[in-house]
């Protein structure tokens, strides 16, 4: 159960945001609690950290992908909800392999500071991602599995970072080769501009592309996932 502390703290502001990584208004969490009237849990805190989607372009934002009312419906139920702000391609510098590294820097800062955050040592952490999220998710999540593991992480030091118990991937662009030959997103070239190259031609983008593609580099599966994707989707295709 929750601490007085921690319920009196979120009563006074249950929307917050925290500062995880040195760029200012662009490396951040934005912090949901569940109001006054929300259900509490008798069991550890729930936890559900949101990606947001938007094929890692400048323009999409913890503002207007969407995943701001998943949060509020979220705290509605008596749970913890985590936006989490990356760098997207564009002026705020990111790209592979910044993005990746944002999101581990992100999942770190959670596991170091959840008992005040969250007034619990111990959380249930359901890690979010669509499309773009959903890629982000996978492989940050299998990171910092492999490196809770003392396996070499992937992408990033993923040392002491939070592992999820669950991941929910939505949509996710699981195999980065091939969204890039099909040109996904609506200029066609989003892929290409997160790696820095097209991996068709280029080795290092091609590298890249496997380094961080879900469907290539996160096997074995370490972290329990579900992937929930539309026939019918043509952003990102089954």
């Amino acid at each position: 159960t929750l601490s007085a502390v921690t319920i009196s703290r979120w009563l006074l502001s249950p929307v917050m945001d925290e500062q995880y990584g040195e760029v200012a208004g662009v490396q951040f969490l934005r912090v949901h609690a569940p109001p006054a009237n929300a259900p509490r849990p008798s069991h550890a805190p729930t936890v559900v950290v949101l990606l947001h989607g938007g094929f890692w372009k400048q323009q999409w934002t913890v503002e207007n992908a969407g995943t701001g009312d998943m949060a509020t419906a979220l705290a509605g139920k008596g749970v913890f909800a985590v936006e989490v702000e990356y760098r997207r391609v564009g002026a705020s510098g990111g790209g592979w392999k910044a993005t990746s590294d944002d999101v581990v820097a992100a999942l770190r800062y959670l596991n170091q500071h959840k008992a005040r955050l969250f007034g619990a040592g111990k959380c249930r952490v359901v890690l979010v991602g669509h499309s773009a999220g959903g890629q982000l998710a996978m492989c940050a999540a299998h990171a910092a599995a492999r490196a809770q593991g003392g396996v070499e992480p992937i992408a990033g030091s993923a040392g002491q970072a939070l592992v999820p118990d669950l991941v929910l991937a939505c949509a996710p662009v699981a195999d980065l080769v091939e969204a890039a030959l099909l040109n996904l997103s609506d200029d066609g070239d989003a892929v290409h501009n997160f790696l820095g190259g097209d991996p068709a031609s280029e080795p290092a983008a091609f590298a890249a592309a496997r380094a961080v593609s879900p469907a290539l580099c996160c096997v074995p599966v370490r972290v329990p996932t579900l992937i929930v994707a539309g026939a019918a989707d043509m952003d990102v295709p089954l």
